[in-house]
């Protein structure tokens, strides 16, 4: 209820759940970061036999909120830009997801829009996260909004990836948020 952001460290060790002592009460769960690969499927949930909050799969290190930690400018000041990149990868070791579109599906506060990278398989990045992608290294017609984003070269490849870039518009004096965001991709497979 206070905001505040709380942390807290456990050692995985086999199928036994774990407890964490000093969370208490959590209304959400912001990050979860494995110091390794998970070499089984790891369930996080608000206790025990709780709902189950998110599943990290075998090969990954966990998951992390986007924009977490960002403030509005004060009412008098002006509109902030906040960018992330993360991806869609093509898990399937032989088939292709065809005619490949991100989409927008759910975005309850209208501050995020995302926009696809140039290319498959790229790796640009940007020097911080209130500096926006190089024009270079994003979609043309390089604009952020909310509309379904065909991948380049229309199909993504068996194993590979899609940058999507997500630009979080704050303006002056925003109030904070408990937002909700959901990007998907989508496609056919034959």
């Amino acid at each position: 209820a206070s905001g505040t952001i709380v942390s807290e460290t456990a050692a995985l060790t086999g199928v036994t759940a774990k407890i964490f002592a000093t969370l208490g009460i959590i209304e959400r769960v912001l990050t979860v970061e494995l110091a390794s690969v998970a070499i089984g499927t790891i369930t996080v949930r608000r206790s025990v036999a709780g709902a189950t909050v998110r599943v990290i799969p075998i090969g990954e290190r966990g998951f992390k909120m986007m924009f977490r930690k960002l403030a509005a400018d004060v009412s008098s000041g002006s509109i902030r830009n906040f960018y992330a990149k993360g991806f869609w990868k093509n898990t399937h070791a032989t088939l292709a997801l065809l005619t490949a579109q991100v989409l927008q599906n759910s975005d309850v506060d209208a501050r995020i829009m995302h926009l696809l990278a140039a290319a498959v398989n790229d790796t640009a990045t940007s020097t911080n996260r209130v500096t926006a992608p190089a024009i270079a290294d994003t979609q043309d017609p390089d604009t952020f909004d909310d509309t379904a984003k065909t991948v380049p070269g229309t199909d993504l490849a068996a194993t590979a990836s899609i940058g999507t870039w997500f630009r979080m518009q704050l303006p002056a004096g925003d109030t904070p948020h408990k937002y909700s965001y959901v990007s998907e991709i989508t496609g056919q497979s034959v």
